[in-house]
């Protein structure tokens, strides 16, 4: 598993395409077992929390299911703190879930403005 984040329009799917030859998209969670290059996985995520499933349940079968996938991840907790509870919820989850990807991904890669460092 690779893992690439970042911000938003940082260059994720640039990176993606340019290293790995792979398209990313957005995919449902059902799709992202099979998919291999997922996008807005924050998002997808936010779908899981939706539906009343776990994310962190989500993750550890996305990463025993799909171990050769692309996960392309908005960096989203740099930021103010939501008032919000769900979305303080979401943000922790999103952290969370990328804690586990990254532990267990062969690349970790960050992009700023375009430019790619590699973490792991």
């Amino acid at each position: 598993m690779i893992l690439i984040i970042g911000g938003r329009a940082s260059g994720k799917r640039k990176t993606a395409l340019d290293r790995f030859g792979l398209q990313a998209k957005t995919v449902s969670p059902e799709a992202a077992f099979t998919a291999p290059c997922i996008d807005q996985f924050h998002q997808l995520l936010r779908q899981v929390m939706d539906a009343g499933n776990d994310p962190v349940q989500f993750t550890e079968e996305l990463l025993r299911r799909n171990p050769d996938a692309v996960i392309l991840c908005d960096e989203i907790g740099l930021g103010i703190v939501p008032m919000d509870k769900r979305e303080r919820l979401w943000r922790e989850a999103v952290g969370r879930c990328c804690q586990r990807i990254a532990a267990q991904a062969q690349q970790v890669i960050r992009v700023v403005c375009g430019l790619s460092q590699v973490l792991k």
